[in-house]
Protein backbone atom coordinates (compact mmCIF):
# COMPACT_ATOMS: atom_id res chain seq x y z
CA UNK A 1 0.00 0.00 0.00
CA UNK A 2 1.53 3.20 -1.10
CA UNK A 3 1.17 6.66 1.17
CA UNK A 4 0.52 9.75 -0.44
CA UNK A 5 0.56 12.73 0.73
CA UNK A 6 -2.68 14.36 1.04
CA UNK A 7 -1.86 18.12 2.83
CA UNK A 8 -2.00 19.74 -0.62
CA UNK A 9 -4.73 18.30 -1.84
CA UNK A 10 -6.86 19.17 1.67
CA UNK A 11 -5.16 22.62 1.63
CA UNK A 12 -7.13 23.08 -1.36
CA UNK A 13 -10.44 21.57 -0.29
CA UNK A 14 -9.96 23.79 3.24
CA UNK A 15 -9.25 26.84 0.80
CA UNK A 16 -12.19 26.57 -1.25
CA UNK A 17 -15.47 25.38 1.80
CA UNK A 18 -13.53 28.63 3.72
CA UNK A 19 -14.33 31.13 0.53
CA UNK A 20 -17.81 29.17 -0.32
CA UNK A 21 -19.15 29.38 3.45
CA UNK A 22 -21.36 32.17 3.02
CA UNK A 23 -22.01 31.62 -0.32
CA UNK A 24 -25.44 33.88 -0.20
CA UNK A 25 -23.76 36.99 0.95
CA UNK A 26 -21.93 37.92 -2.69
CA UNK A 27 -23.58 40.02 -5.23
CA UNK A 28 -22.57 41.31 -8.68
CA UNK A 29 -24.48 44.47 -9.13
CA UNK A 30 -24.39 45.85 -12.96
CA UNK A 31 -25.15 49.06 -14.82
CA UNK A 32 -24.70 50.14 -18.39
CA UNK A 33 -20.82 50.33 -18.09
CA UNK A 34 -19.65 48.51 -14.75
CA UNK A 35 -20.14 45.41 -12.85
CA UNK A 36 -19.45 45.25 -9.20
CA UNK A 37 -18.88 42.16 -7.06
CA UNK A 38 -19.29 42.73 -2.84
CA UNK A 39 -19.94 41.34 0.14
CA UNK A 40 -21.63 44.21 1.49
CA UNK A 41 -24.77 46.15 1.41
CA UNK A 42 -26.84 46.99 -1.74
CA UNK A 43 -27.39 50.51 -0.99
CA UNK A 44 -23.40 51.10 -1.00
CA UNK A 45 -23.25 49.03 -3.95
CA UNK A 46 -25.82 51.23 -6.08
CA UNK A 47 -24.22 54.89 -4.44
CA UNK A 48 -20.70 53.74 -5.91
CA UNK A 49 -21.87 52.67 -9.93
CA UNK A 50 -24.30 55.54 -10.01
CA UNK A 51 -20.97 58.06 -9.22
CA UNK A 52 -18.89 55.80 -11.71
CA UNK A 53 -21.36 56.11 -14.38
CA UNK A 54 -21.81 59.95 -13.43
CA UNK A 55 -18.64 60.61 -13.78
CA UNK A 56 -17.99 58.55 -17.25
CA UNK A 57 -21.06 60.31 -18.75
CA UNK A 58 -18.95 63.40 -17.92
CA UNK A 59 -15.68 62.33 -19.24
CA UNK A 60 -17.50 60.71 -23.16
CA UNK A 61 -18.83 64.36 -23.13
CA UNK A 62 -15.21 66.23 -23.04
CA UNK A 63 -12.05 63.65 -24.00
CA UNK A 64 -11.79 61.37 -26.15
CA UNK A 65 -11.58 58.01 -24.37
CA UNK A 66 -13.08 54.33 -25.31
CA UNK A 67 -14.57 51.91 -23.19
CA UNK A 68 -12.60 48.78 -22.76
CA UNK A 69 -13.78 45.79 -24.29
CA UNK A 70 -15.07 44.08 -21.12
CA UNK A 71 -16.75 46.15 -18.64
CA UNK A 72 -14.26 47.40 -15.22
CA UNK A 73 -15.27 45.35 -12.63
CA UNK A 74 -15.41 47.28 -9.08
CA UNK A 75 -14.34 44.68 -6.05
CA UNK A 76 -16.14 46.55 -2.68
CA UNK A 77 -14.27 44.61 0.72
CA UNK A 78 -16.64 44.95 3.46
CA UNK A 79 -13.90 44.11 6.22
CA UNK A 80 -10.81 45.91 6.45
CA UNK A 81 -8.60 43.17 7.23
CA UNK A 82 -10.30 41.06 3.41
CA UNK A 83 -9.37 44.62 2.09
CA UNK A 84 -5.84 44.61 3.53
CA UNK A 85 -4.70 41.38 2.51
CA UNK A 86 -5.63 42.13 -1.38
CA UNK A 87 -4.58 45.67 -1.06
CA UNK A 88 -0.62 47.23 -1.88
CA UNK A 89 -0.98 48.88 1.87
CA UNK A 90 -4.08 50.09 3.82
CA UNK A 91 -3.06 53.76 3.22
CA UNK A 92 -5.21 53.81 0.21
CA UNK A 93 -8.51 53.75 0.60
CA UNK A 94 -8.92 52.64 -3.50
CA UNK A 95 -6.71 51.27 -6.19
CA UNK A 96 -6.62 50.34 -9.77
CA UNK A 97 -4.86 47.44 -12.27
CA UNK A 98 -4.63 46.51 -15.41
CA UNK A 99 -4.64 42.93 -15.91
CA UNK A 100 -4.75 41.15 -19.23
CA UNK A 101 -7.98 39.97 -18.47
CA UNK A 102 -9.60 42.60 -17.02
CA UNK A 103 -9.18 46.35 -15.22
CA UNK A 104 -10.36 46.55 -11.91
CA UNK A 105 -10.95 49.09 -8.85
CA UNK A 106 -10.66 47.71 -5.29
CA UNK A 107 -12.51 49.94 -2.79
CA UNK A 108 -12.05 49.47 0.80
CA UNK A 109 -15.20 49.50 3.42
CA UNK A 110 -15.26 53.08 4.45
CA UNK A 111 -17.30 55.56 2.62
CA UNK A 112 -16.30 58.88 3.43
CA UNK A 113 -16.15 62.09 0.87
CA UNK A 114 -12.09 61.60 0.81
CA UNK A 115 -11.97 57.89 -0.25
CA UNK A 116 -15.02 58.61 -2.73
CA UNK A 117 -12.64 60.86 -4.17
CA UNK A 118 -9.70 58.27 -4.32
CA UNK A 119 -11.95 55.89 -6.11
CA UNK A 120 -12.74 58.43 -8.76
CA UNK A 121 -9.22 59.00 -8.66
CA UNK A 122 -8.52 55.66 -9.78
CA UNK A 123 -11.08 55.47 -12.17
CA UNK A 124 -9.56 58.46 -14.01
CA UNK A 125 -6.60 56.59 -14.55
CA UNK A 126 -8.29 54.02 -16.45
CA UNK A 127 -9.84 56.70 -18.39
CA UNK A 128 -6.68 57.79 -19.05
CA UNK A 129 -5.19 54.33 -20.03
CA UNK A 130 -7.91 54.40 -22.76
CA UNK A 131 -7.62 57.46 -23.96
CA UNK A 132 -5.55 58.75 -27.31
CA UNK A 133 -2.90 60.67 -25.24
CA UNK A 134 -0.16 59.55 -23.48
CA UNK A 135 0.80 60.67 -20.07
CA UNK A 136 3.71 61.06 -17.94
CA UNK A 137 3.47 60.33 -14.32
CA UNK A 138 2.78 64.10 -12.99
CA UNK A 139 0.58 64.56 -15.70
CA UNK A 140 -1.36 61.20 -15.04
CA UNK A 141 -1.73 61.58 -11.46
CA UNK A 142 -2.65 66.18 -11.94
CA UNK A 143 -5.42 65.08 -13.95
CA UNK A 144 -6.62 61.94 -11.81
CA UNK A 145 -6.50 64.48 -8.50
CA UNK A 146 -8.08 67.49 -10.70
CA UNK A 147 -11.13 65.18 -11.22
CA UNK A 148 -11.35 63.19 -7.99
CA UNK A 149 -13.56 65.77 -6.88
CA UNK A 150 -16.01 66.74 -9.35
CA UNK A 151 -18.86 67.28 -8.34
CA UNK A 152 -22.99 68.59 -9.49
CA UNK A 153 -24.11 71.50 -7.81
CA UNK A 154 -27.61 71.92 -9.35
CA UNK A 155 -27.83 72.50 -13.23
CA UNK A 156 -23.78 72.34 -13.37
CA UNK A 157 -21.07 70.02 -13.16
CA UNK A 158 -18.12 71.31 -11.37
CA UNK A 159 -14.36 70.86 -11.81
CA UNK A 160 -11.34 72.43 -9.85
CA UNK A 161 -12.30 72.89 -6.26
CA UNK A 162 -9.67 73.04 -4.32
CA UNK A 163 -8.28 70.20 -2.21
CA UNK A 164 -7.70 71.71 1.05
CA UNK A 165 -4.35 68.69 2.38
CA UNK A 166 -2.65 69.18 -1.07
CA UNK A 167 -3.08 73.18 -1.03
CA UNK A 168 -1.58 73.04 3.05
CA UNK A 169 1.57 70.68 2.37
CA UNK A 170 2.83 71.89 -1.06
CA UNK A 171 2.62 75.79 0.90
CA UNK A 172 5.20 74.13 3.60
CA UNK A 173 6.90 71.18 1.50
CA UNK A 174 8.22 72.22 -2.61
CA UNK A 175 9.67 69.55 -4.71
CA UNK A 176 11.84 71.53 -7.48
CA UNK A 177 9.20 71.43 -10.24
CA UNK A 178 12.29 70.15 -12.73
CA UNK A 179 12.30 66.88 -10.51
CA UNK A 180 8.36 66.37 -10.74
CA UNK A 181 8.16 66.73 -13.98
CA UNK A 182 10.95 64.68 -14.96
CA UNK A 183 10.07 62.03 -12.28
CA UNK A 184 8.96 58.23 -13.54
CA UNK A 185 7.68 55.13 -12.00
CA UNK A 186 10.63 54.49 -10.29
CA UNK A 187 11.25 57.86 -8.75
CA UNK A 188 12.15 58.66 -5.41
CA UNK A 189 8.95 61.33 -5.51
CA UNK A 190 6.39 58.48 -6.50
CA UNK A 191 4.83 55.82 -4.65
CA UNK A 192 2.08 54.15 -5.99
CA UNK A 193 0.68 52.75 -2.50
CA UNK A 194 0.37 55.84 -1.13
CA UNK A 195 -1.07 58.81 -2.37
CA UNK A 196 0.65 61.51 0.01
CA UNK A 197 3.32 63.55 -0.16
CA UNK A 198 3.62 66.67 -2.45
CA UNK A 199 4.80 65.11 -5.30
CA UNK A 200 1.02 64.64 -5.47
CA UNK A 201 0.14 67.77 -4.28
CA UNK A 202 2.24 69.67 -7.07
CA UNK A 203 1.28 67.53 -9.51
CA UNK A 204 -2.72 68.61 -8.67
CA UNK A 205 -1.22 72.06 -8.65
CA UNK A 206 0.46 72.11 -12.04
CA UNK A 207 -2.35 70.36 -13.91
CA UNK A 208 -4.83 72.56 -12.10
CA UNK A 209 -3.34 75.82 -13.68
CA UNK A 210 -2.26 74.08 -17.00
CA UNK A 211 -6.18 73.01 -17.27
CA UNK A 212 -7.83 76.24 -15.66
CA UNK A 213 -5.85 79.30 -15.37
CA UNK A 214 -6.22 80.89 -18.86
CA UNK A 215 -2.63 82.01 -19.38
CA UNK A 216 -2.19 78.23 -19.76
CA UNK A 217 -5.30 76.23 -20.66
CA UNK A 218 -4.82 76.97 -24.38
CA UNK A 219 -1.69 74.76 -24.73
CA UNK A 220 -2.50 71.54 -22.41
CA UNK A 221 -2.88 69.23 -25.05
CA UNK A 222 0.15 70.74 -26.79
CA UNK A 223 1.78 70.18 -24.38
CA UNK A 224 0.96 66.68 -23.86
CA UNK A 225 1.26 65.41 -27.47
CA UNK A 226 4.29 67.32 -27.37
CA UNK A 227 5.55 65.47 -24.32
CA UNK A 228 4.58 62.01 -25.91
CA UNK A 229 6.98 62.43 -29.03
CA UNK A 230 9.94 62.71 -27.12
CA UNK A 231 10.74 65.98 -26.57
CA UNK A 232 12.51 66.37 -23.05
CA UNK A 233 10.04 68.17 -20.36
CA UNK A 234 12.40 71.51 -20.14
CA UNK A 235 11.88 71.71 -24.14
CA UNK A 236 8.28 70.89 -23.71
CA UNK A 237 7.49 73.77 -21.47
CA UNK A 238 9.62 76.06 -23.56
CA UNK A 239 7.70 75.04 -26.82
CA UNK A 240 4.37 75.49 -25.58
CA UNK A 241 4.91 78.10 -23.74
CA UNK A 242 7.42 80.27 -24.52
CA UNK A 243 8.45 80.14 -20.86
CA UNK A 244 11.34 77.80 -19.33
CA UNK A 245 10.52 75.44 -16.51
CA UNK A 246 11.90 77.94 -14.07
CA UNK A 247 9.36 80.32 -14.78
CA UNK A 248 6.39 78.36 -15.06
CA UNK A 249 7.23 77.27 -11.46
CA UNK A 250 7.35 80.53 -10.29
CA UNK A 251 3.79 81.27 -11.78
CA UNK A 252 2.61 77.97 -10.27
CA UNK A 253 3.74 78.98 -6.74
CA UNK A 254 2.34 82.29 -7.40
CA UNK A 255 -0.85 80.73 -8.29
CA UNK A 256 -0.98 77.97 -5.13
CA UNK A 257 -0.53 80.48 -2.66
CA UNK A 258 -2.58 83.32 -3.64
CA UNK A 259 -6.00 84.07 -2.42
CA UNK A 260 -8.12 82.19 -4.90
CA UNK A 261 -7.67 79.82 -7.73
CA UNK A 262 -10.00 78.74 -11.00
CA UNK A 263 -12.78 76.68 -11.11
CA UNK A 264 -14.98 75.70 -13.92
CA UNK A 265 -18.75 75.35 -14.21
CA UNK A 266 -20.02 72.96 -16.94
CA UNK A 267 -23.46 73.63 -18.08
CA UNK A 268 -24.49 70.65 -17.99
CA UNK A 269 -25.99 67.52 -15.70
CA UNK A 270 -24.86 63.95 -14.71
CA UNK A 271 -27.10 61.04 -16.42
CA UNK A 272 -29.42 59.55 -13.95
CA UNK A 273 -28.39 56.01 -13.95
CA UNK A 274 -29.54 54.64 -10.41
CA UNK A 275 -32.51 52.87 -11.55
CA UNK A 276 -30.07 50.79 -13.88
CA UNK A 277 -28.73 49.02 -11.45
CA UNK A 278 -29.68 45.36 -11.49
CA UNK A 279 -28.52 43.04 -8.87
CA UNK A 280 -27.76 38.92 -8.84
CA UNK A 281 -26.80 36.53 -5.79
CA UNK A 282 -23.65 34.99 -6.34
CA UNK A 283 -22.02 31.94 -4.66
CA UNK A 284 -17.85 32.41 -3.38
CA UNK A 285 -16.67 31.17 -6.71
CA UNK A 286 -17.26 34.24 -8.48
CA UNK A 287 -15.89 36.35 -5.53
CA UNK A 288 -12.51 33.51 -5.22
CA UNK A 289 -11.91 34.42 -9.24
CA UNK A 290 -12.28 38.33 -8.63
CA UNK A 291 -10.04 38.71 -5.84
CA UNK A 292 -7.87 36.02 -7.36
CA UNK A 293 -7.52 38.33 -9.94
CA UNK A 294 -6.51 41.30 -7.24
CA UNK A 295 -3.55 39.20 -6.21
CA UNK A 296 -2.16 38.83 -9.28
CA UNK A 297 -2.23 42.32 -9.67
CA UNK A 298 -0.66 43.27 -6.51
CA UNK A 299 2.02 40.23 -7.07
CA UNK A 300 1.38 37.68 -4.34
CA UNK A 301 1.18 35.11 -7.67
CA UNK A 302 1.76 32.02 -5.59
CA UNK A 303 -1.68 33.17 -3.34
CA UNK A 304 -3.55 33.84 -6.69
CA UNK A 305 -2.41 30.48 -7.89
CA UNK A 306 -3.61 28.62 -5.43
CA UNK A 307 -7.11 30.28 -4.82
CA UNK A 308 -7.84 29.50 -8.39
CA UNK A 309 -6.73 26.04 -8.52
CA UNK A 310 -8.76 25.44 -5.22
CA UNK A 311 -11.95 26.74 -7.71
CA UNK A 312 -11.16 24.64 -10.67
CA UNK A 313 -11.73 21.80 -7.98
CA UNK A 314 -14.63 23.30 -6.38
CA UNK A 315 -16.76 23.35 -9.55
CA UNK A 316 -15.82 21.57 -12.59
CA UNK A 317 -18.49 23.45 -15.24
CA UNK A 318 -17.35 26.93 -14.91
CA UNK A 319 -14.46 28.70 -17.11
CA UNK A 320 -13.47 31.28 -15.45
CA UNK A 321 -10.68 29.89 -12.69
CA UNK A 322 -8.51 28.09 -15.36
CA UNK A 323 -9.58 31.54 -17.65
CA UNK A 324 -7.19 33.54 -15.10
CA UNK A 325 -5.17 30.56 -14.53
CA UNK A 326 -4.47 31.06 -18.35
CA UNK A 327 -3.40 34.60 -17.82
CA UNK A 328 -1.10 34.29 -14.63
CA UNK A 329 0.45 31.78 -16.32
CA UNK A 330 1.12 33.32 -18.85
CA UNK A 331 2.55 36.48 -17.09
CA UNK A 332 4.82 34.37 -15.62
CA UNK A 333 5.41 31.99 -18.19
CA UNK A 334 4.96 28.92 -16.65
CA UNK A 335 4.10 25.78 -17.57
CA UNK A 336 0.28 25.04 -18.17
CA UNK A 337 -0.58 27.67 -20.28
CA UNK A 338 -1.60 26.33 -23.08
CA UNK A 339 -3.45 23.51 -20.56
CA UNK A 340 -5.79 26.15 -18.54
CA UNK A 341 -6.91 27.50 -22.19
CA UNK A 342 -7.74 24.91 -23.01
CA UNK A 343 -9.61 23.98 -20.15
CA UNK A 344 -11.16 27.27 -20.14
CA UNK A 345 -12.40 26.64 -23.98
CA UNK A 346 -13.60 23.05 -23.68
CA UNK A 347 -16.15 24.49 -20.71
CA UNK A 348 -17.39 27.27 -23.10
CA UNK A 349 -15.58 30.36 -22.32
CA UNK A 350 -15.97 33.61 -24.73
CA UNK A 351 -13.57 35.98 -22.72
CA UNK A 352 -12.42 38.21 -25.61
CA UNK A 353 -8.79 38.36 -23.61
CA UNK A 354 -8.52 35.01 -24.31
CA UNK A 355 -8.44 35.06 -27.71
CA UNK A 356 -6.50 38.35 -27.87
CA UNK A 357 -3.56 36.26 -26.41
CA UNK A 358 -4.51 32.92 -27.74
CA UNK A 359 -1.23 32.87 -30.19
CA UNK A 360 0.91 33.47 -26.93
CA UNK A 361 -0.79 30.93 -24.78
CA UNK A 362 -1.23 28.14 -27.43
CA UNK A 363 1.78 28.97 -29.99
CA UNK A 364 -1.12 27.54 -32.46
CA UNK A 365 -2.06 30.25 -35.17
CA UNK A 366 -4.66 27.93 -36.42
CA UNK A 367 -6.32 28.18 -32.59
CA UNK A 368 -5.77 31.82 -32.13
CA UNK A 369 -7.17 32.83 -35.51
CA UNK A 370 -10.34 30.82 -34.93
CA UNK A 371 -10.72 32.61 -31.09
CA UNK A 372 -10.04 36.12 -32.27
CA UNK A 373 -12.63 35.41 -35.29
CA UNK A 374 -15.16 34.38 -32.18
CA UNK A 375 -14.20 37.52 -30.53
CA UNK A 376 -14.47 39.58 -32.82
CA UNK A 377 -17.85 38.23 -33.76
CA UNK A 378 -19.02 39.01 -30.09
CA UNK A 379 -17.25 42.04 -29.63
CA UNK A 380 -16.99 43.76 -33.02
CA UNK A 381 -15.50 46.92 -32.10
CA UNK A 382 -12.81 44.68 -30.71
CA UNK A 383 -10.25 46.84 -32.79
CA UNK A 384 -7.08 45.34 -30.95
CA UNK A 385 -8.52 41.84 -32.02
CA UNK A 386 -9.13 42.61 -35.85
CA UNK A 387 -5.31 44.24 -35.89
CA UNK A 388 -4.17 41.39 -33.64
CA UNK A 389 -6.26 38.56 -36.54
CA UNK A 390 -4.67 40.72 -39.31
CA UNK A 391 -0.97 39.71 -38.13
CA UNK A 392 -1.92 36.05 -37.75
CA UNK A 393 -3.38 36.44 -41.00
CA UNK A 394 -0.09 38.11 -42.58
CA UNK A 395 2.09 35.02 -41.10
CA UNK A 396 -0.11 32.58 -42.65
CA UNK A 397 0.17 34.30 -46.05
CA UNK A 398 -3.51 34.54 -46.05
CA UNK A 399 -3.08 38.39 -47.90
CA UNK A 400 -6.39 38.62 -48.80
CA UNK A 401 -8.03 37.86 -45.62
CA UNK A 402 -5.50 40.12 -43.93
CA UNK A 403 -6.44 43.00 -45.67
CA UNK A 404 -9.69 42.84 -45.39
CA UNK A 405 -10.02 42.66 -41.46
CA UNK A 406 -7.71 45.90 -41.55
CA UNK A 407 -10.32 46.99 -43.75
CA UNK A 408 -12.94 46.30 -41.20
CA UNK A 409 -11.29 48.60 -39.19
CA UNK A 410 -13.42 52.24 -39.55
CA UNK A 411 -10.59 54.03 -36.95
CA UNK A 412 -7.51 53.28 -35.32
CA UNK A 413 -6.34 55.24 -32.33
CA UNK A 414 -2.78 56.71 -31.12
CA UNK A 415 -1.74 53.75 -29.93
CA UNK A 416 -2.47 51.25 -32.33
CA UNK A 417 -0.33 53.12 -35.32
CA UNK A 418 2.78 50.86 -34.48
CA UNK A 419 0.79 47.69 -35.26
CA UNK A 420 -1.56 48.97 -37.65
CA UNK A 421 0.48 50.17 -40.72
CA UNK A 422 3.28 47.49 -40.96
CA UNK A 423 0.40 44.75 -41.40
CA UNK A 424 -1.44 46.80 -43.95
CA UNK A 425 1.82 47.94 -46.16
CA UNK A 426 2.74 44.38 -46.38
CA UNK A 427 -0.69 42.85 -47.01
CA UNK A 428 -1.53 45.56 -49.63
CA UNK A 429 1.76 44.99 -50.72
CA UNK A 430 1.76 41.45 -51.70
CA UNK A 431 -1.55 42.11 -52.86
CA UNK A 432 -0.23 44.27 -55.74
CA UNK A 433 -2.12 47.04 -54.08
CA UNK A 434 0.98 49.71 -54.85
CA UNK A 435 -0.97 52.44 -54.34
CA UNK A 436 -2.86 51.58 -51.30
CA UNK A 437 0.98 50.36 -49.85
CA UNK A 438 2.55 53.69 -50.28
CA UNK A 439 -0.84 55.62 -49.23
CA UNK A 440 -0.36 53.96 -46.32
CA UNK A 441 3.07 54.22 -45.79
CA UNK A 442 2.94 58.19 -46.45
CA UNK A 443 0.29 57.81 -43.46
CA UNK A 444 2.39 56.35 -41.40
CA UNK A 445 5.22 58.47 -41.80
CA UNK A 446 3.06 62.03 -41.23
CA UNK A 447 1.35 59.83 -38.01
CA UNK A 448 5.19 59.00 -36.71
CA UNK A 449 6.60 61.59 -33.84
CA UNK A 450 9.35 60.61 -32.22
CA UNK A 451 12.99 60.24 -33.85
CA UNK A 452 12.52 55.77 -33.40
CA UNK A 453 9.00 56.51 -35.43
CA UNK A 454 10.28 58.06 -38.31
CA UNK A 455 13.32 55.56 -38.86
CA UNK A 456 10.72 53.04 -38.43
CA UNK A 457 8.08 54.86 -40.71
CA UNK A 458 11.38 55.40 -43.22
CA UNK A 459 12.21 51.96 -43.50
CA UNK A 460 8.48 50.80 -44.18
CA UNK A 461 8.21 53.04 -46.67
CA UNK A 462 11.49 51.71 -48.57
CA UNK A 463 9.47 48.40 -48.13
CA UNK A 464 6.14 49.89 -49.73
CA UNK A 465 8.67 51.51 -52.47
CA UNK A 466 9.70 47.93 -53.56
CA UNK A 467 8.42 46.43 -56.74
CA UNK A 468 6.43 43.11 -55.62
CA UNK A 469 7.91 40.20 -57.44
CA UNK A 470 5.62 38.11 -59.20
CA UNK A 471 3.25 35.25 -58.19
CA UNK A 472 5.37 32.17 -59.33
CA UNK A 473 9.02 34.31 -58.33
CA UNK A 474 7.54 34.61 -54.85
CA UNK A 475 10.03 33.45 -52.21
CA UNK A 476 8.24 32.14 -48.83
CA UNK A 477 8.97 35.53 -46.78
CA UNK A 478 7.24 37.64 -44.87
CA UNK A 479 8.70 40.78 -43.18
CA UNK A 480 7.39 41.35 -39.74
CA UNK A 481 7.56 43.89 -37.46
CA UNK A 482 10.61 42.83 -35.55
CA UNK A 483 13.01 43.13 -38.77
CA UNK A 484 12.06 46.71 -38.70
CA UNK A 485 12.27 47.22 -35.05
CA UNK A 486 15.57 45.31 -34.78
CA UNK A 487 17.19 47.43 -37.57
CA UNK A 488 15.90 50.96 -35.28
CA UNK A 489 16.05 49.07 -32.14
CA UNK A 490 12.48 50.27 -31.41
CA UNK A 491 9.86 48.09 -30.19
CA UNK A 492 5.75 49.57 -30.37
CA UNK A 493 5.24 50.26 -26.86
CA UNK A 494 2.60 47.35 -24.74
CA UNK A 495 2.81 49.03 -20.93
CA UNK A 496 0.10 50.05 -21.31
CA UNK A 497 -0.50 47.12 -20.38
CA UNK A 498 -2.47 44.40 -21.40
CA UNK A 499 -4.12 43.85 -24.83
CA UNK A 500 -1.31 45.77 -26.58
CA UNK A 501 1.68 43.95 -28.32
CA UNK A 502 4.65 42.47 -26.90
CA UNK A 503 4.02 38.79 -26.20
CA UNK A 504 6.71 36.78 -26.22
CA UNK A 505 7.08 34.89 -30.41
CA UNK A 506 4.32 36.99 -31.65
CA UNK A 507 4.13 37.31 -35.40
CA UNK A 508 5.21 40.82 -35.13
CA UNK A 509 8.24 40.06 -33.83
CA UNK A 510 9.98 37.33 -35.15
CA UNK A 511 11.05 36.78 -39.07
CA UNK A 512 9.88 33.86 -40.53
CA UNK A 513 10.35 31.77 -43.46
CA UNK A 514 10.15 28.71 -44.82
CA UNK A 515 13.83 28.34 -45.21
CA UNK A 516 15.96 29.38 -43.01
CA UNK A 517 19.30 31.51 -44.27
CA UNK A 518 22.04 30.32 -45.66
CA UNK A 519 25.53 31.61 -43.68
CA UNK A 520 28.92 32.07 -44.83
CA UNK A 521 32.31 33.70 -44.21
CA UNK A 522 34.63 34.88 -46.34
CA UNK A 523 36.03 37.89 -47.95
CA UNK A 524 33.98 40.16 -50.43
CA UNK A 525 36.44 40.72 -52.88
CA UNK A 526 34.47 42.83 -55.29
CA UNK A 527 31.18 44.40 -55.70
CA UNK A 528 29.72 44.54 -59.75
CA UNK A 529 27.50 47.90 -59.12
CA UNK A 530 24.92 47.00 -61.81
CA UNK A 531 20.98 46.00 -62.04
CA UNK A 532 21.42 43.28 -59.99
CA UNK A 533 24.15 43.97 -58.51
CA UNK A 534 26.67 40.95 -57.65
CA UNK A 535 29.24 40.61 -54.81
CA UNK A 536 31.81 38.05 -54.63
CA UNK A 537 32.60 36.01 -51.72
CA UNK A 538 35.78 34.08 -51.94
CA UNK A 539 35.56 31.19 -49.26
CA UNK A 540 38.01 28.49 -48.98
CA UNK A 541 36.08 26.35 -51.35
CA UNK A 542 35.85 29.07 -54.15
CA UNK A 543 33.72 32.80 -55.44
CA UNK A 544 30.59 32.34 -54.74
CA UNK A 545 28.59 35.31 -56.44
CA UNK A 546 25.56 36.26 -54.71
CA UNK A 547 22.56 38.78 -56.31
CA UNK A 548 21.32 41.89 -55.18
CA UNK A 549 17.91 41.69 -56.08
CA UNK A 550 17.00 44.80 -54.07
CA UNK A 551 19.05 47.47 -51.89
CA UNK A 552 16.72 47.72 -49.30
CA UNK A 553 16.13 44.17 -48.64
CA UNK A 554 19.84 43.75 -47.60
CA UNK A 555 20.80 44.75 -44.08
CA UNK A 556 24.82 45.88 -43.64
CA UNK A 557 26.19 45.57 -40.17
CA UNK A 558 28.84 47.84 -40.03
CA UNK A 559 32.23 46.79 -38.69
CA UNK A 560 33.51 48.28 -35.64
CA UNK A 561 35.14 51.01 -37.00
CA UNK A 562 32.47 52.42 -38.22
CA UNK A 563 33.58 51.91 -42.31
CA UNK A 564 30.61 49.18 -42.84
CA UNK A 565 29.06 50.82 -46.04
CA UNK A 566 29.54 49.03 -49.28
CA UNK A 567 31.43 50.23 -52.07
CA UNK A 568 32.03 49.15 -56.03
CA UNK A 569 34.91 47.55 -57.36
CA UNK A 570 37.64 45.19 -56.42
CA UNK A 571 38.43 45.33 -52.76
CA UNK A 572 39.32 42.62 -49.79
CA UNK A 573 37.06 42.59 -46.52
CA UNK A 574 36.56 40.01 -44.01
CA UNK A 575 32.58 39.22 -44.33
CA UNK A 576 29.97 37.13 -42.89
CA UNK A 577 27.03 36.70 -44.89
CA UNK A 578 23.52 35.71 -44.97
CA UNK A 579 21.98 34.66 -48.38
CA UNK A 580 19.18 32.24 -50.29
CA UNK A 581 20.29 29.54 -52.00
CA UNK A 582 18.78 29.81 -55.48
CA UNK A 583 19.24 27.89 -58.95
CA UNK A 584 19.19 29.58 -62.45
CA UNK A 585 20.03 32.93 -61.55
CA UNK A 586 21.53 35.43 -63.92
CA UNK A 587 25.57 36.09 -63.85
CA UNK A 588 26.65 32.05 -62.58
CA UNK A 589 25.09 33.53 -59.14
CA UNK A 590 23.98 31.12 -56.74
CA UNK A 591 22.10 32.98 -54.26
CA UNK A 592 19.85 35.87 -53.41
CA UNK A 593 22.08 38.07 -50.49
CA UNK A 594 20.09 39.27 -47.31
CA UNK A 595 22.61 40.77 -44.99
CA UNK A 596 26.71 41.64 -44.88
CA UNK A 597 28.32 42.01 -41.85
CA UNK A 598 31.74 43.44 -42.08
CA UNK A 599 33.92 41.46 -39.30
CA UNK A 600 36.56 44.29 -38.73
Amino acid sequence: MSLVDMRPLLLLLTLAAGLLSAAEKYTVYESEHFELITDGSRGRAQEILAQFERVRSFFVKTMITRDPVLKPRIVVFQNANDYKDHAFNMNSAAYYISLPQRDYIAMRPETNASEKHTAVHEYVHLLVRYSDLPMPVWMNEGVAELYSNIEQIKKIVRVGTPIPHHVLLIRNDWIPLAEVVDADHESKYYNRRQHMGPFYGISWALVHMLVLDPRYKAGFTKLGNTLANGVAPPEAFQQTYGKSIQEVEADLKKYIRGNSVNVVNFEMQFDKVDEKVTGRPVTGYEWAVATADLLAGIRKHDQAAARLEAMTNTDKERPEAWESLAFLRMMRKEKGTEEAFDKALALGSTHPGLAYHAWSMTKDRKVAIESLSAAIAKYPAYSDARIRLAELQLYEREFQASFNTLKSIPKINRKQVNAYFPIFIQTAWYLGKLDESRGAAGQFSRLSATDQEKERSKRWTEFAMREPPKPHERQAEVITAQEINRQTEFRANSEDAPGEFGIDEDPATVRFRRNPLTYESGALVNLECKEPAVLHLKTETGVRRLLIDSPTALQVANAADGKGELTCGAQSRPVKMGFYPKEGLPDGATGVARSIEFLQ
